[in-house]
């Protein structure tokens, strides 16, 4: 992986842990609805059973109500309504698992990181301080001054490592 890989991967951390915490609970709650669904439609499908029970045939379905209805749940029918309901789930499961991916592979570099270095990248990219801002808290916890080219410096050491442990 290239720094820049890992540089952007960074940025967009704290913008996953939000994204992916409204995702699942948008797609548990569709999932639910859905659920929901389609427990409704097999008791709809038994409810409305035969109305006319004459014994005459109608046309070329089952002629007994509850003999199509049985069909219909056995060979797993489902209304366009629900198919659609289904497939505008996939795309939220497909971003929320990419961004459960960069959160994991940010997550196991951070682990790899020094606790300074750490401490950088979480100042830069989660908390968006400027190379200014850091410089002073570095000197505020650490009793150290330091330049804003040395946090540049770090910060750059700190994506290398991050690069070399994507590999």
């Amino acid at each position: 992986m290239l720094p820049e890989q890992a540089e952007r991967m960074l940025a967009q951390y704290r913008r996953c842990v939000g994204r992916c915490a409204f995702l699942k609970k948008t797609i548990a709650e569709a999932e639910a609805d859905i659920a929901l669904w389609r427990r409704n439609l097999a008791e709809d499908l038994v409810r409305s059973g035969g109305t006319d029970l004459d014994g005459m045939p109608h046309g070329t379905t089952v002629g007994n109500p509850t003999e199509r209805m049985a069909l219909m749940l056995a060979t797993g029918y489902e209304p366009e309504d629900l198919k659609d309901a289904e497939a505008r789930l996939i795309p939220l499961r497909d971003e929320l698992r990419e961004k459960e991916m960069v959160l994991c592979f940010v997550e196991a570099w951070l682990e790899g990181l020094t606790a300074k270095e750490r401490w950088l990248v979480e100042l830069l990219y989660f908390e968006g301080y400027t190379y200014n801002e850091t410089a002073h808290a570095y000197a505020d916890k650490f009793g150290v001054p330091i330049s804003r080219d040395g946090i540049r410096r770090m910060k750059k050491a700190a994506v290398q490592r991050v690069a070399e442990m994507a590999k």
